[in-house]
């Protein structure tokens, strides 16, 4: 496709939407530059005026102003018939991709976020410039730092110019889970910087809980729920939240606009309180959240406090600007804390990867201290198991997952669950793990659930499963035969496990899978050669030395007993080590 204008060089297209194309693009006249090429998809009929006219007040809006959190804009032209838009180029992700592939945000990351972002809306409001359009895929993260920039201004409208409201009373314009009240009904009238103070709220929902402040299954069920359903706190979806955040949410996204933080302003203020621990965040006029948002719920002669609303806060006395912290210095006061917890992180696991697990918990609680991240909380739950406390790991790794739930995390929960012997509350890890992401490990995990628990039928269909999505793996006939086997029916077992030993021969499960199956079936030379070829990979492997020594037995070999004993030593424990004493007893007796 050749470009609009000799200076740009298109090398490939980056996105594409409603009214138009994103191509990656070089500026010739700037060394090579790479920019962002953003060209006005060609249309005809009466609503093409207007949509070139909202393109052209894109350019117009972000032209007016830089911000180091939006994106900034070069050039607005039109050539060959088409209008385009050159912008910075952000290489990075969007915050919507984000949100999808890692969940939701801790709670300070999230208001960090969203303070650079109203800080950004503060400065398009002092222009006198509205977004309308705020919402996870308009928040580019940029690769190489993570500062989050605002972009995408296709619904910006300049309050100062009336020629500029090209949206009529009884129409909206925005994006439906993210639009406020105000723009669902079509009261442009009431349209103002609180509707994006609403955006920013939903933003900040979105963030801490990986979804929108409301869901529904088509538009005009959104609609209806924009105007007249209250949302969950985010609390509700991550019990983790902060509840001052909670608070923030709830004043934001009140119904009357004239509830809601006045500007994007106030919001900032709000959650550099928050940041800086000075208040809730809520700020006064906190318990006005609107109507479904009525923070006193009248009963009988008194009054109860809505789900989500607390006491209104002591505000901080007033702090002359000598004593109070500028932002600067706060913002490097938090840059300070969050680098010493990583440093501790770090040695945490320096400890960890040299067997210190001891003073690897010691660092990592001291990293949490500072700032709590779930891959810390993670850490200090591997360390925990190393050590044997168990249940201290499964509440670390409860508060990983509050955090950031991902696919790895719920399944090792599943995992530790079944270590702690609470086999049924492993089932919705594992399934809400194969539900971000199918694998076969997981999949074979809670396979192996289900037959340990009695749900053969349930753990055959994850056999199968594991046959169709891993056929090279060994893992879907594996379960297959310990299920048969559980069952009582070793010939049939057989058959799988065999298949299952060609595709991993040097796997000492399958191989002592397979001696198991021989024992039962009275094929003692077998049991024995496969017992011989798991201890040769295993040598402290104390089932086999049992299976070995009672098929050596059984051959008559006596030096099966020697087996047996050395069973006993390795696994005192067992479950079969009674029986395996007093056999071992009656032979001595035979002997005498």
């Amino acid at each position: 496709m050749e470009s609009p204008d000799e200076r740009y060089r298109i090398e490939r297209e980056l996105g594409r939407g409603g009214m138009g194309q994103v191509f990656l693009a070089q500026d010739l006249k700037a060394g090579g530059r790479h920019v962002a090429l953003k060209l006005l998809t060609p249309s005809t009929g009466p609503a093409a005026e207007a949509r070139l006219r909202r393109f052209r007040r894109e350019g117009d809006a972000l032209a007016r102003f830089r911000h180091p959190h939006v994106v900034a804009i070069h050039a607005v032209g039109e050539a060959r018939g088409r209008a385009f838009l050159v912008l910075d180029y952000v290489e990075g992700e969007n915050l919507e991709d984000r949100l999808e592939r890692d969940g939701p945000f801790p709670s300070c990351e999230a208001a960090e976020l969203l303070r650079d972002l109203a800080d950004a809306m503060a400065t398009v409001h002092a222009e006198g410039i509205l977004h309308r359009d705020l919402k996870p895929a308009n928040v580019l993260l940029r690769a190489r730092d993570g500062v989050a920039l605002l972009t995408d201004f296709g619904l910006a409208v300049d309050l100062a110019s009336d020629a500029t409201r090209l949206t009529q009373d009884g129409c909206f314009l925005g994006t439906p889970g993210f639009m406020s009240p105000e723009q669902a009904s079509g009261r442009t009238d009431q349209v103002g910087p609180a509707t994006d103070v609403y955006g920013l709220g939903a933003l900040l929902y979105c963030v801490l809980t990986g979804r929108p402040p409301l869901v529904a299954e088509d538009l005009i069920q959104a609609l209806v729920q924009v105007m007249e359903v209250t949302p969950e706190p985010p609390s509700r979806w991550v019990p983790g939240v902060d509840r001052a955040l909670d608070r923030i949410c709830a004043r934001c996204l009140a119904k009357d606009p004239g509830d809601r933080f006045p500007d994007a302003a106030s919001l900032r203020t709000a959650l550099d309180d928050y940041l800086s621990g000075r208040g809730s965040g809520a700020g006064r006029g906190w318990a006005l959240a609107g109507a479904g948002l009525t923070a006193l719920l009248v009963v009988g002669a008194g009054v109860a406090l809505a789900p989500w609303s607390e006491p209104p806060p002591t505000l901080p006395q007033a702090t002359s600007p000598s004593q109070a912290p500028t932002r600067d210095a706060r913002k490097e006061q938090r840059r300070a804390r969050f680098k010493e917890a990583n440093v501790l992180a770090e040695e945490g696991v320096e400890h960890s990867r040299a067997g210190r697990f001891r003073e690897a918990v010691e660092s990592y609680t001291e990293s949490i201290r500072l700032r709590e991240y779930s891959i810390t909380y993670h850490n200090r739950s591997n360390a925990k198991q190393s050590l044997g406390d168990l249940k201290g790991a499964l509440a670390d790794l409860n508060r990983s997952i509050e955090l950031k739930p991902r696919s790895g995390n719920l399944a090792e929960r599943g995992v530790l669950l079944c270590r702690l012997s609470r086999l049924t509350k492993s089932f919705s890890d594992f399934t809400r793990s194969l539900e971000i992401k199918e694998d076969p490990y997981v999949l074979f995990q809670r396979g192996e659930t289900y037959r340990r628990t009695g749900r053969p039928l349930l753990a055959f269909a994850d056999a199968r499963r594991l046959r169709e999505i891993a056929p090279r793996l060994p893992l879907g006939f594996v379960l297959e035969a310990r299920i048969l086997e559980l069952q009582r029916k070793p010939a049939e077992a057989l058959v799988p496990a065999l298949a299952a030993a060609k595709l991993a021969p040097d796997d000492v499960r399958v191989l002592e899978s397979l001696a198991r199956l021989y024992l039962d079936l009275g094929r003692w030379q077998e049991c024995v050669e496969r017992a011989n070829q798991v201890l040769a990979r295993r040598p402290e492997g104390g089932s086999a030395y049992r299976l070995r020594g009672i098929g050596r037995l059984r051959l008559g070999d006596m030096g099966g007993r020697a087996d047996l004993e050395r069973f006993l030593e390795l696994s005192p424990n067992s479950l079969r080590a009674e029986a395996i004493r007093q056999d071992l007893k009656n032979m001595a007796k035979r002997k005498e």
